[in-house]
């Protein structure tokens, strides 16, 4: 095991070149009683070192890889045999798996139709309180064993445990998409070829012709971007219903592109739209700052800081507005509070606070 070296000045990050390492860092914080890896420790960590990716079998559509691997490397990987891992972030995938599963920015234009990144995680191996290895799930498909402690991990901000490698489940590379990029001045009509283009499903069979939609709008301009396997001439039949758009663009698509990303902070995520959706988001017409909605999956990310129309319309019909990766209200148990909860399962998996404190105290 590699020996851990000084501790970095205040500020600065503690930098493992290995799993072991980090192991080794782990063991010397709890002996001397110093927190590492949570949002609140004393010294974070930059997983970026932590890159090794086991012998891949294209047949058995699994990829396991350490957590410095980022988003789009893994991407990329996979592609090269046909494969496709269906996850993407606003916020680019040009950061670790560490830091995007740690703060869970899985939320995506691909959500509503695959999910987020709790369904794509098979498995997982994380360094718990005494510097040790822990594995569950598992690196193929068909032998998920074990308790499955990812969907706690994830967004869990390094809190509850350090990941250091995950095991993702992948699907065939999509072929024959395009995609779609329409502009108005209002976000009515945009939201109206939404409305208008999803149907229920029936018989088990998927009617949206949507793989991948948002709406994002700045400044009193509006665009809705997608990706679909709609024909042109039927993408032309939405929009000849529609009035108010003044701009489409249809590009086909080789391979699959990546959403549009952002990099504005923070970012806070609203869930549980108004029943008025496009009357709620008209109030952010003319704003500055920058918001995309996910119309599908009831979800909205708030870019920048201040007050938005839109999330207290949100919180005032009942929603949330929270920060993103805000694992604290990720998980709810009827009868329980959330946080009572959460400090339950903090006490099980690290109950002497070596990744430091769950939040602020009040």
């Amino acid at each position: 095991m590699t020996m851990a070296r000084t501790w970095p000045h205040a500020g600065q990050p503690v930098i493992p070149d290995s799993s072991g390492d980090l192991a080794a860092w782990v063991q010397r914080a709890r002996e001397q009683k110093v927190s590492i890896g949570g949002p609140l420790a004393e010294h974070s960590i930059d997983f970026s070192a932590l890159r090794q990716t086991s012998p891949f079998n294209p047949a058995d559509m699994v990829l396991t890889t350490g957590v410095g691997q980022t988003l789009d490397q893994v991407k990329a990987h996979v592609a090269a045999e046909g494969l496709w891992l269906p996850l993407d972030t606003p916020m680019g995938g040009f950061m670790p798996l560490a830091d995007y599963l740690g703060n869970d920015l899985s939320l995506s234009w691909l959500s509503h139709r695959y999910g987020t990144a709790r369904d794509w995680v098979m498995g997982m191996t994380a360094i718990d309180d005494s510097g040790s290895p822990v594995t569950w799930g598992a690196k193929v498909v068909k032998n998920v064993a074990g308790y499955l402690l990812s969907p706690l991990y994830i967004g869990s901000r390094h809190a509850l445990g350090l990941m250091v490698e995950v095991s993702l489940r992948l699907i065939p590379l999509p072929t024959g998409l395009c995609r779609v990029n329409i502009a108005a001045s209002t976000p009515e009509p945009l939201l109206n070829i939404w409305r208008g283009t999803v149907r229920p499903r029936s018989s088990g069979l998927q009617t949206d012709p949507w793989e991948a939609i948002r709406l994002k709008g700045q400044a009193g301009e509006w665009q809705l971007e997608g990706l679909t396997y709609a024909p042109r001439g039927e993408i032309d039949g939405w929009i000849g219903l529609t009035e108010g758009v003044r701009g489409v663009e249809v590009t086909p698509c080789e391979g699959v592109p990546n959403e549009p990303v952002t990099t504005s902070q923070p970012v806070r995520i609203g869930r549980f739209l108004p029943a008025n959706l496009g009357q709620a988001i008209a109030l952010e017409t003319g704003r500055e700052k920058e918001l995309i909605i996910y119309p599908a999956t009831g979800a909205a990310l708030f870019f920048g800081a201040g007050a938005s129309p839109l999330a207290a319309s949100i919180e005032a019909s009942g929603g949330q507005v929270v920060e993103a990766g805000d694992w604290q209200r990720k998980s709810s148990v009827p009868g329980d509070d959330t946080a009572l909860y959460m400090q339950k399962v903090k006490s099980i998996l690290d109950p002497d606070s070596i990744f430091g404190p769950l939040w602020e105290a009040s």
